[in-house]
């Protein structure tokens, strides 16, 4: 068992109390006159010693109520992670162990000494050999090694250092970063890479016309323009198209061909009685499809019967019950009582300075810490925006100037193409700037304020909350000890 608050087990001092009362307690005998002592005995006197042997029980359950509760403000846990004797873990990424150990060689010779064993910050972490690694010559492959973190912390045996080495790639980080008590070490060392001009994206306008997206990173900055070619007359010779199997793909010069997408995304507003935000929602469409140059189609409609079933995106601004099985992705209002805040919107990957103003929202019994993907939050962390296992989107809150000001934001347009376009735009995979170790690293090593609350969201999902056992716990034994109270206050009444 662990506490999150280990410092509230200090208040179990305040037995202390109980005891000093139960000693001083001490109530002298009645006073009995005689007209005589000449005929009496002397005798000790044993009724103090009787009285304090009497008051033992409740001593007892009062000094347990303090200790329980002193346990109850330290929010115990029970981690049900495995032990291991293993001293830690080593984690590098594939194709950067040669790398880690030009910059950080006695660190690392040090921790393989102490018998640190050698992981792979990948998925699932498998055991590797340090040697052979460190001789491999390979693609780079960058992934988001903030996940990794949070993901080795959870899935590593309990009580071992974790030893994480990473490079200065910007685009390698994103989402959540980790929080660290002490048992994970992070360490950045630089890296050089070419710089890159490839096909991000590729998607057909009409039956000639292609719009191409290249970008040209380099580690000093990352920048993407648009070309637009022509499929049967195509002038320019870095470019070619390639037909196969019914399917049409744009290769750059001599680098891997990148399939065309000739799709055409389909969206469907439903409404019944929010036709302003039918309205604020198809002006962004609109704005996304004059930006994006894709083809979108999309229509408004308010009956049900009119939803077509091939729909890619389903908007039920509505709030009875969304219909199921009509498309790929549903998005719909929460229904619920409505409340008053005054916060802010924040979309994922963005910075916090970039929060919309939000009014209202609908008041739900979720919780934060729930399965469900987290879009968008307000500024305590409540959900705004959920996506769950079945590709519904939860909306608590409306596209409504009296809900929010993210319909007179101009980057709703942008957060909807995100989402609706479900990451299409890639732009990850080119993105070879580099970031600041600082900016790397887990926050409890800069900020251990801020670390440590973060930190023990991240423990709860590690072990099972002992704080509502400990308060049935303390509920009865305070009926047990007004029992007992009543019944020897009753018994020395009578007697």
């Amino acid at each position: 068992m662990q506490f999150l608050n280990p410092i509230w087990l200090l208040s179990g001092l305040g037995i202390i109390i109980p005891i000093a009362i139960h000693l001083w307690n001490q109530r002298p005998g009645k006073l009995l006159e005689v007209g005589s002592v000449r005929f009496l005995e002397p005798n000790t006197n044993k009724l103090s010693a009787r009285l304090a042997l009497t008051e033992i029980l409740l001593l007892i359950l009062r000094c347990l109520f303090i200790l329980l509760l002193a346990c109850f403000l330290a929010k115990p846990f029970w981690n049900n992670q495995q032990f291991s004797s293993n001293k830690g873990w080593l984690l590098i990424p594939a194709g950067f162990v040669k790398e880690a150990y030009q910059t950080y060689p006695a660190t690392i010779d040090s921790l393989k000494n102490l018998g640190y064993e050698f992981h792979l910050l990948e998925n699932e972490f498998p055991k590797a050999d340090f040697n052979s690694e460190l001789e491999k010559r390979g693609k780079k492959e960058m992934l988001n090694y903030w996940e990794l973190g949070i993901s080795a912390q959870k899935n590593a045996p309990q009580n071992i250092s974790l030893w994480v080495f990473t490079p200065n790639i910007m685009s390698a980080y994103s989402g959540v970063r980790p929080i660290s008590s002490g048992g994970l070490k992070w360490r950045v060392f630089p890296v050089k890479l070419d710089p890159l001009h490839e096909i991000v994206e590729a998607y057909q306008l009409s039956n000639d016309s292609v719009v191409v997206k290249m970008s040209n990173a380099s580690m000093f900055g990352f920048a993407i323009h648009k070309l637009h070619l022509s499929i049967r007359n195509n002038k320019d010779k870095e470019f070619s198209f390639l037909d196969s199997a019914g399917k049409v793909y744009i290769k750059y010069q001599q680098q891997l061909a990148v399939l065309l997408d000739q799709s055409i995304l389909k969206l469907v507003i439903y409404t019944d009685q929010f036709q302003q935000d039918a309205n604020y929602l198809e002006a962004a469409i609109k704005a996304i499809v004059n930006f994006s140059e894709r083809r979108i189609q999309w229509k408004q409609v308010s009956k049900v019967s009119d939803i077509p079933k091939d729909s890619d995106w389903l908007f039920w601004l509505s709030h009875l019950t969304p219909a199921q099985g009509l498309s790929k992705y549903l998005w719909y209002y929460q229904a619920g009582s409505i409340s008053n805040v005054q916060s802010k919107i924040y979309p994922d990957r963005y910075l916090p300075s970039n929060g919309i103003a939000l009014y209202k929202m609908i008041s739900t019994a979720s919780n934060r810490f729930s399965v469900d993907e987290i879009i968008w939050a307000d500024g305590f962390g409540n959900p705004l925006l959920k996506k769950d296992a079945q590709q519904n989107y939860q909306l608590n809150t409306h596209f409504n100037p009296e809900w929010n000001d993210l319909v007179w934001s101009n980057q709703f347009p942008l957060w909807m193409m995100d989402i609706i376009f479900q990451n299409k735009n890639n732009h990850r995979i080119s993105d070879i700037r580099q970031i600041d170790a600082k900016q790397a690293i887990p926050i409890f090593e800069q900020n251990k304020k801020i670390g440590h609350a973060a930190f023990n969201n991240q423990l709860q999902h590690q072990g099972i909350e002992l704080s509502r056992m400990f308060w049935y716990l303390l509920c009865v034994l305070l009926v047990i000890e007004r029992c007992v109270t009543y019944y020897q206050a009753k018994r020395k009444k009578n007697a």
